[in-house]
């Protein structure tokens, strides 16, 4: 994805609040309602499901609603990851006050292209860059920061054409991964066989 991306870009680089803006859909918490909450893992694995909160066991006033295609930051493990793009599946559910949400700025950028972006290593290492401090003693990744940071970016109708080539790229990776765990559980059994003489 980096080596498409920046032959894609070329010469040209925007700042990503030229291409994103902070949004954010505040819902007040109620005691007496549940919340189905998601979290980010870092290291570009995307979005999963946590478990729901009630309203009587936090102390937020308030927490931020997802939308399909937003753009989910962890202020708190930015730096080594920690974000995503909300697919529809996830739409509804709830984050804390700690991920702040964007959406694109439609004339310049496209939810799926930028799915496949922030998961790329080379995106995170930008991200690295933000913050000060070594592990849990780094800063949080400020929207302020964040909107300021300066990228190589595509223009949006070759975004479009690239998706497909981005989505092939994300399923040759999982399949990869998929095999290399298959293969590591299959190592013990087949040593163990060779060491027995059933090879």
């Amino acid at each position: 994805m980096p080596a498409l991306h920046l032959r894609l870009a070329g010469t040209r680089t925007l700042r990503l609040d030229q291409f994103l803006e902070l949004y954010e859909d505040q819902e007040p918490v109620h005691v007496g309602r549940s919340y189905p909450q998601i979290g980010v893992k870092g290291f570009g694995q995307g979005l999963f499901i946590r478990a729901p909160v009630e309203g009587s066991q936090t102390t937020y006033s308030a927490f931020n609603r997802l939308y399909t295609g937003a753009v989910v930051l962890s202020q708190v493990k930015g730096w080594e990851g920690a974000i995503a793009v909300c697919p529809s599946t996830f739409s509804g559910a709830y984050v804390s006050p700690e991920y702040r949400t964007f959406r694109c700025i439609p004339s310049e950028a496209i939810p799926e292209y930028l799915a496949g972006l922030f998961a790329a290593p080379w995106f995170w290492s930008k991200l690295s860059d933000l913050t000060r401090g070594v592990g849990a003693r780094r800063e949080r990744v400020r929207p302020e920061l964040f909107l300021n940071m300066e990228i190589p970016m595509p223009a949006v109708n070759d975004q479009r054409r690239a998706v497909p080539a981005c989505e092939k790229i994300r399923v040759l990776k999982r399949l990869q991964a998929e095999t290399a765990a298959e293969l590591d559980a299959l190592l013990p059994s087949v040593l163990d066989k060779a060491f027995q003489g059933e090879l």
